[in-house]
């Protein structure tokens, strides 16, 4: 986890909001100068109309408490039960509806989940890890309850995000014309660019050397960082460039863009409005011949290819990397040494061009699912849209006000001290379940939070990269079921070869030996059949 508390990691999830800050209430039908509406005292209970128990508007949603079943995921380092949460018991508070969560170890949550799908024992929502197939599969065969009418009849601040952004309505409707999801979003503006190339710039100086702008003059820097001591303890200990081979924010996916075209983790880039796949061309290629160059002269870590993040960050903390991929310098050093790295520019390419891998900031289509066993969609769909608020949201993702942020007059938040000895991932999850929250936090909530210094390190490092980001990338395109599982199938094997090949390329350098017999498998494999399904959604988004 990140100590700046701003990524994502997705993968496992983002955000989506809940109800509560420390004080007063929130009203699902308050005025907003954004897309999202802001915490106003609820109305009394004799000025609103009920069906059975429910309020049909403002707080408390129930007459009498109602408890729901939910999924969710947890985050490595959230210390107390999720019963024991301030945010959590707020919005019960403020509801007067009770969740009796599941919380499931988010490396666990995969395999536990698709249990609970198959034994038919559903909760009553699941809050964040369904996977497309999940979503698709499930959907189509009702587990999941479309949630267009209720959101239309029951949820004016989930209405509200999906008008503001009808990119994100376009992608958590399926194929079938159905929504069975709301999105899970956190739209900091940094979280546009894919991963990021630092340098050591204490060492640059020693060395007399200029920050490298071609693939070139990167290598004469590498070589002097291996050969001439820059950290200055009389050892050649330093590692010139060290990755995470395969992992998106720390990879070389970015990097691939000095020879001609960037690339991903699905390979599909979209270059003067055609669809790239760019594991079989040339510019792929010379990319990698280049990093099986690094490998041979021993410029790149040995351990790039099999190490996991900690390994990683615990070299960052020796003091013995030159360059690192990574979005920022602070996962990488202590909060005292910040300022030791700065990110290098993306280098130019064989026409001179500088382009770096862009994507869609904190947008997951994974956020919030009512089941069929659910007995009361209509309260809980009241339920997550009181957690759409500004406010709410921020305070799910980022800490309750009052502990983890601080409210000022003009509307703005700050965040509170980390206290001493405390990590900042602890600290922001010690009152919230933080990164794994169901809450949709835009962007106009988010430039009303004033940066912490590593946050403001990273936001700098996403200026170097911002004018030469991808002016256009892949759409956020739901598949049918039929279309998915086929994508899937043949991604299987697909996959699995390029991340094989790439890694023994880079090790072995045997790739201009090797290439026409792998474009050959791939083609064998069903690369054109997949390419095609591709290309139908990329039409679709059109």
């Amino acid at each position: 986890m990140r100590r700046s508390g701003v990524t994502a990691i997705l993968v496992a999830a983002m955000a989506v909001g809940a109800i509560g800050c420390s004080g007063g209430g929130t009203s699902d039908t308050a005025a907003t100068n954004g897309p999202q509406a802001s915490g106003v005292p609820p109305a009394t209970a004799k000025d609103r109309q009920m069906v059975g128990n429910m309020y049909t508007t403002g707080l408390p949603i129930v007459k009498d408490k109602v408890t729901l079943k939910g999924v969710m995921s947890k985050a490595s380092t959230q210390a107390k039960s999720i019963e024991q949460l301030k945010v959590v018991q707020d919005a019960e508070a403020r509801t007067n509806v009770k969740i009796a969560w599941e919380q499931i170890p988010a490396a666990s949550f995969k395999e536990k989940k698709n249990l609970i799908l198959a034994s038919g024992d559903l909760p009553d929502f699941f809050a964040g890890g369904l996977e497309d197939v999940d979503i698709a599969t499930y959907g189509s065969q009702g587990m999941l309850v479309p949630l267009e009418q209720l959101i239309d009849k029951y949820a004016p601040n989930v209405k509200k995000v999906l008008e503001a952004r009808p990119e994100y309505k376009k992608g958590v409707t399926a194929s079938d014309g159905h929504i069975y999801t709301l999105p899970l979003v956190e739209e900091q503006e940094f979280l546009k660019f894919y991963d990021g190339l630092m340098i050591n710039t204490k060492w640059l100086a020693k060395l007399n050397l200029k920050m490298p702008t071609t693939p070139d003059e990167l290598v004469q820097v590498l070589r002097a960082f291996k050969d001439k001591d820059p950290n200055g303890n009389g050892k050649q200990d330093e590692i010139p460039y060290s990755f995470i081979y395969g992992m998106a924010p720390y990879g070389i996916y970015s990097m691939f863009g000095a020879f001609g075209l960037t690339d991903n983790t699905n390979h599909l880039v979209v270059k003067n409005g055609k669809l790239v796949f760019t594991a079989v061309q040339p510019e792929y290629k010379e990319a990698v011949k280049w990093y099986a160059q690094l490998h041979k002269e021993g410029l790149i870590d040995k351990e790039s290819l099999t190490q996991d993040d900690k390994v990683f960050f615990s070299k960052g903390r020796e003091g013995i990397l030159g360059v690192f991929s990574g979005v920022s310098e602070n996962n990488m050093i202590a909060e005292k040494d910040f300022g030791t790295y700065a990110a290098v520019p993306p280098l130019k390419g064989p026409s001179g061009e500088q382009v770096w891998s862009r994507q869609y900031p904190g947008f997951s289509r994974s956020g919030f699912a009512i089941t069929k066993a659910n007995k009361n969609p209509e309260i809980t769909m009241r339920w997550i849209d009181a957690m759409y608020t500004d406010k709410i949201g921020l305070e799910w993702r980022m800490g309750p006000i009052g502990i983890n942020l601080k409210e000022n007059g003009d509307g703005s938040f700050e965040y509170m001290e980390t206290p001493q000895g405390m990590a900042y991932g602890e600290f922001r999850h010690s009152e919230a379940p933080g990164s794994v929250s169901p809450v949709a936090v835009l962007s106009e909530t988010f430039n009303k939070l004033k940066m912490q210094t590593a946050q403001q390190i990273r936001q700098n490092s996403y200026l170097i990269y911002k004018p030469f980001l991808e002016k256009e990338i892949y759409p956020i395109a739901f598949f049918s079921i039929e279309d998915l599982t086929r994508i899937n199938t043949l991604k299987t094997d697909i996959y699995g070869l390029i991340n094989k090949k790439q890694a023994e390329w880079i090790a072995k350098g045997t790739i201009d030996a090797e290439w026409n017999d792998y474009v050959s498998q791939l083609n064998k494999m069903g690369l054109d059949e997949m390419m095609k399904l591709y290309q139908k959604y990329y039409d679709k988004s059109k």
